[in-house]
Parts: C-alpha cells; sequence; structure tokens
C-alpha cells in the first residue's frame, strides 16, 4: 500500500510523507530532497518498507518524483502588476529574460506554491461545478506560479466565486437579479480571478469584477460524421460576455477579459 502525503500538508519532525513496499515499483521512482530522509523498516511478513520521513518543522512540497519539506518563511507576496512594473523597471539592466505566462500549467514546471493565496493575490481557477448561486474549482496558480509540478498530485486550494461577484450588474426593472453562474462558466473552464478572503482553511473567495478577469481556456465537444471533437473558444474583441467556436461560428456565454483591437 502507498500512503502519500500532498503539497501543502503541514508535518513535524519524524512524520511520514511517503511510504511504499520496496518491492512496488513506485518506491523507486520517488526520492527525498531538502528537509527529509528515507529509512527502510521491517514488516512482520519479513518484507520492508522504503519510507520518506520528514526531519524539519514545515510544509510538504513535491516537484516530479522528489519531496521535500521546506520552512514556512515570511515574504512578500508579488502581483502581476508589481512584477510586471519590476521588469519594465529592469529592462536596462543585464537580468534574465522570464519566460512568458502561459493559460495552461507546464508539467516541467519547477516551482510551486505551497502556501495559500492572499488577499489581492491572482489566481488561475478550474471550474469543477457551477450552481445557481456559486462556481466552484480548485486553484492551479497563484501569481503565475503552479500549484504542483507532479501529475500525481492536485491542488490544494479550493475557490468559489459567488453570482455577485462575477460581473458588474445594476438592477433594473426588468432585470433585479444578476445572471446565474451557468451564463459566465462551465466546468473545465479556466478562469483568472482575484481573492478577496479566505472563507476556510483551504477555500478562497474569489472575483472576476476586474476587466483582466474571466475565461482564458474554454472547450467544447463538437460532432461531425460520428466522430467528436474538443474545439476551444476564442474571444471576442470588445465583449466580456461571450466567445466564439472558430469551427462553427456559434457565440458561447462565457465571461471572459476585456480584450480590445488596436486602432
Amino acid at each position: 500500500m502507498v500512503e502519500v502525503v500532498t503539497t501543502g500538508k503541514s508535518v513535524s519532525p519524524g512524520d511520514i510523507v511517503y511510504s511504499a513496499a520496496s518491492l512496488n515499483s513506485s518506491a523507486a521512482d520517488v526520492s527525498a530532497g531538502v528537509g527529509c530522509f528515507v529509512r527502510d523498516v521491517g514488516l512482520h511478513d519479513a518484507s520492508t518498507e522504503r519510507q520518506i520521513v520528514s526531519a524539519v518543522l514545515g510544509v510538504v512540497q513535491w516537484s516530479g518524483g522528489v519531496v521535500s519539506v521546506v520552512r514556512p518563511c515570511k515574504r512578500a507576496r508579488e502581483t502581476i502588476e508589481a512584477t510586471l512594473k519590476l521588469r519594465e523597471r529592469s529592462s536596462g539592466s543585464e537580468i534574465e529574460e522570464l519566460p512568458a505566462a502561459t493559460s495552461t500549467p507546464s508539467v516541467l514546471a519547477q516551482s510551486t506554491v505551497v502556501f495559500g493565496p492572499r488577499m489581492g493575490d491572482n489566481v488561475h481557477l478550474r471550474v469543477l461545478r457551477v450552481s445557481r448561486y456559486f462556481a466552484y474549482g480548485e486553484i492551479i496558480a497563484v501569481n503565475g506560479c503552479w500549484c504542483s509540478s507532479s501529475a500525481v498530485c492536485t491542488s490544494p486550494f479550493r475557490g468559489v466565486i459567488r453570482v455577485e461577484d462575477i460581473r458588474p450588474f445594476k438592477p433594473g426593472r426588468d432585470k433585479l437579479t444578476p445572471p446565474p453562474p451557468s451564463a459566465a462558466f462551465q466546468s473545465g473552464d479556466v478562469v483568472i480571478a482575484t481573492v478577496l478572503s479566505q472563507s476556510d482553511v483551504r477555500q478562497y473567495q474569489l472575483s472576476t469584477l476586474s476587466e483582466d478577469c474571466g475565461v482564458i481556456e474554454s472547450f467544447v465537444a463538437l460532432r461531425e460524421a460520428g466522430s467528436e471533437a474538443r474545439v476551444q473558444l476564442q474571444h471576442i474583441p470588445g465583449r466580456r460576455d461571450a466567445m466564439r467556436c472558430p469551427v462553427s461560428a456559434a457565440v458561447h456565454y462565457r465571461w471572459c477579459p476585456l480584450i480590445l483591437t488596436k486602432a
């Protein structure tokens, strides 16, 4: 039996963060990183178990097949806007150029987020479920840094967007309530949102009211000649409430970042 402590969990010295039978093929693929050590324990059935044990008080961090325990440290959390300003000020100096941000996480990403997002941070949310008043999902990136680079470990942080935090809305005579979340997001969409508050230990309340927030990746299924294909929707310049299918030209309701065309 394989036991795994996922990214973001707090552990103490002596806690087991990974264990597997020595004969298990996955045991050889996992190695101990910083703040961990390996020990072999004999079992009652004459077999041995390979364990990776925490040596410090900290937070578990997976990077590929390496598990580490890092000490929490007080550090300033930069927003995407602050990072862009720093790049502009440093454009004249000799610095290493950072890779451009992408809309999907890279399996080879080396950096991971083990401390939860803070108020004002920009996060990437993958929508998992949409109800009448809320949209629920998992936070996959914080300020452009992916939450986990391991293919087997899912994000430990969850996000929820209330219907009143999706889009600006002013009640009128013909419409007293804002459109439901289903008119803005669908399951599987990747959304950029801003953290408003922390509502639970690992759940955060998010907002997409800002013009740079909204759906950045969405797919629809198209059937043609008995086969089914997934097509990525495209943004419509000047519109925040819809995206267009490049194949069928159909318009699908999504709440997107504002994109303007150059004059």
